[in-house]
């Protein structure tokens, strides 16, 4: 493939692979996905007052169009959650039919075959072809198939779903303006719920693309309620004058433009990174395939190395490799350099072309320096000497001839640069895993069966709601905030949840994230060195995360209080918190604060523990199931338990076990009801019967 874009200018020596988080063009366009991603359950909530009396209902169905709305786009998302985890399933899962194996040399990126190399060096007036022959070098160009395969099957979709959330706004903005006093109530609705689908697999594909920017896609996502907040107090500050101003009407309208704004630039950028700049360039040894490399002057010369003065002749320098059917058309080979430690290939072979089959000369070594030097020694050397021009020395045993090549040491391009291919990750997982993802499942799955309906709902004193909602929308950003910055400071990367990539040798179990427990970080992404696994001096006391597991037992035993209290009102336990503004309002805001920092520590927790591959995805998927279904449930048992009088209570005289049993089969019935009542053709029917049968929130 030839590609005529130019290549990224943060990556000018780098690509997309295990640890690389450090592109500015990736960093924004993975934390305005992040922020335009959330942006229609934004509409769904902040603007649901004014856009109720847009469409001319009772403001007594408020809490009922907000849950119609928000649950539609919840419950539609879930199908394109399972369609995404699904293709990048079948992504890994072509990978490994195609025996794909993963390339240290080139940041753990998947290459599609070993590749023999063969690099000729043939004087012109003398007998002699030398021929050194690996298949333990890389090549840049190896990686090229598989990123090229999740370009088309990953990225593009990505790009296409992001365009389309853009298009969803648009969409909905003109839907709004249309139908008269009225409004196209179901058609909103039908709009809001499509935009729920969008959501969902736009979600998943953006963490399939490259998992060492899930933090600050997180970051990304927790902006949002804060700056769409702001838009929002500026335009009811300008426009919340109803006498002088349609308010309802242009305040829903003008946060449906701040969407469209943000969701163009997040789809800009996303575009930007990955297609216009998709390709980024890495220090490499470049040969040319076909006439020889390109721009070198090879001049061979008597004498010892490095060359004295004697006569010279012109010889050409070419290779090859074995996996033409894989390869790229671009006619190069680019051996990347080390970035840390040398890299060091034993045994090599070296045939000096005496003849057809020429003779070989074993027990070769071959070694890649961080500074790009390269020494392949034996019977035969050569040296590459760091000059300002770029210069290789090839020598004899006996060093009575040299060989000089330049401008061989030059910047590759690595197409498809800024995809991060990988396939199901059969290296040593950490027990440690558990415990992030437990974080995850926990956080995604219990928030919405308490937030908002029950606490502060139903035990906070009503006027102070939206005092708790603002503290909440400052406060929730700093949980990804503080994460991120951990992992973007190189002296506390080591130490964040994602911990930090370090190399133990090829299928050594403690290759790879450091994870949550004691770890050594030296490392050598080449394998030329590896880390000190006996180094008692250079630890990582990484174990510490562990103890924000408490977190969990914290949110649970809080949702099982706040329950208990609705229906044991006479206790000391519930006399103490229900309607108690202090007590009350804190709990409340523990609980949502506990959701920010489980989600904000697990994802990176999964990450950090080898699970980026295969637990990060399903986990979130397990996450959203819980919370989905568990709001739905949330909803029947608030509507249950507000439809009996305390002088009558039904569960009076009942067992513990059987009031349960009570309570959980009418939430159950209820939210089938509801279930069902999201398949509407007629939205504004629906609500209005709603309050004929009471069954208001």
């Amino acid at each position: 493939m030839t590609n005529n874009c130019p290549v990224c200018p943060s990556c000018t020596d780098g690509q997309a692979g295990v640890g690389q988080d450090n592109c500015t063009y990736l960093n924004a366009a993975f934390v305005l996905a992040g922020l335009a991603m959330m942006l229609n359950i934004r509409l769904s909530y902040s603007s649901a007052p004014y856009a109720l009396i847009r469409f001319r209902l009772p403001e007594n169905l408020f809490s009922v169009f907000v849950r119609r709305m928000a649950s539609a786009l919840e419950l539609w998302c879930l199908p394109s959650m399972l369609l995404g985890n699904l293709m990048e399933l079948a992504l890994k899962g072509y990978y490994h039919s195609q025996n794909y194996q993963k390339d240290g040399d080139n940041h753990y990126n998947l290459k599609a075959t070993t590749t023999t190399i063969y690099i000729d060096i043939e004087t012109t007036t003398g007998p002699k072809t030398y021929r050194i022959k690996t298949n333990e070098l890389s090549n840049i160009h190896d990686t090229f198939k598989p990123r090229q395969i999740k370009f088309w099957s990953i990225i593009f979709p990505s790009i296409i779903s992001q365009w389309l959330n853009f298009l969803t706004y648009v969409i909905l903005l003109v839907v709004y303006l249309m139908g008269g006093d009225q409004g196209h109530l179901t058609v909103f609705y039908f709009v809001i719920a499509i935009s729920g689908f969008v959501f969902g697999i736009n979600m998943v594909l953006v963490y399939a693309a490259d998992w060492n920017y899930i933090p600050v896609y997180i970051v990304g996502e927790n902006s949002f309620p804060i700056v769409t907040s702001f838009m929002h107090y500026l335009t009811t500050l300008i426009f919340g004058n109803r006498r002088k101003w349609n308010s309802d009407y242009l305040i829903v309208n003008i946060d449906i433009c701040v969407a469209i704004i943000i969701s163009f630039v997040a789809a800009s950028v996303w575009t930007y990174a990955y297609v216009y700049y998709i390709d980024t360039k890495i220090n490499a040894i470049t040969l040319n395939t076909e006439s020889g490399t390109a721009g070198t002057k090879v001049t061979t010369k008597t004498g010892k190395c490095p060359a004295q003065d004697g006569p010279s002749t012109q010889a050409t320098i070419t290779a090859h490799g074995t996996t033409a059917k894989d390869e790229c058309t671009t006619p190069t080979i680019a051996i990347p350099i080390p970035k840390d430690k040398d890299k060091v290939v034993e045994p090599i072979t070296i045939i000096e072309k005496r003849n057809a089959k020429g003779i070989p000369h074993t027990g070769a070594k071959l070694t890649i320096t961080p500074a790009g030097t390269l020494t392949i020694e034996g019977t035969i050397k050569a040296v590459k000497e760091v000059t300002a021009d770029g210069k290789v020395i090839f020598e004899d045993a006996n060093q009575d001839k040299c060989i000089e090549i330049t401008d061989a040491k030059k910047p590759a391009t690595v197409l498809y640069g800024h995809v991060f291919t990988e396939t199901f990750d059969l290296s040593h997982v950490h027990w440690q895993i558990i415990s992030p993802t437990l974080m995850v499942i926990v956080g995604m799955g219990l928030v919405y069966a308490i937030y908002p309906g029950i606490a502060p709902g139903m035990i906070v004193p009503f006027y102070l709601v939206d005092k708790i909602e603002m503290i909440l929308l400052i406060a929730t950003f700093f949980p990804p905030i503080i994460v991120a910055t951990l992992q973007k400071v190189e002296s506390t990367k080591p130490y964040s949840p994602k911990a930090k990539f370090s190399y133990h040798g090829e299928n050594n179990p403690n290759t790879g994230m450091g994870g949550w427990r004691k770890y050594y970080q030296d490392h050598n992404w080449t394998g030329g060195g590896c880390a000190k696994e006996t180094d008692e001096h250079n630890p990582v006391y990484n174990w510490f995360w562990h103890f924000f597991d408490l977190l969990m037992v914290i949110k649970i035993s809080l949702a099982v209080i706040f329950i208990c209290c609705l229906h044991y009102k006479d206790s000391s336990l519930s006399r103490s918190i229900v309607n108690q503004p202090k007590m009350s309002t804190t709990l409340s805001i523990i609980f949502y604060m506990c959701h920010e920092f489980l989600l904000a520590i697990g994802f990176p927790g999964v990450i950090g523990n080898n699970g980026g591959t295969y637990v990060v995805l399903p986990a979130q998927y397990v996450g959203a199931l819980f919370m989905i279904f568990l709001a739905f449930y949330s909803e029947g048992y608030i509507i249950e338990y507000k439809s009996h009088d305390p002088q009558h209570w039904p569960t009076e005289g009942m067992t513990k076990w059987n009031a349960f049993c009570y309570w959980c089969k009418r939430a159950s019935k209820i939210t089938n009801h509801n279930l069902r009542s999201l398949f509407t053709t007629d939205l504004r029917r629906d609500l209005l019967l709603c309050i004929q049968k009471n069954e208001l929130i």
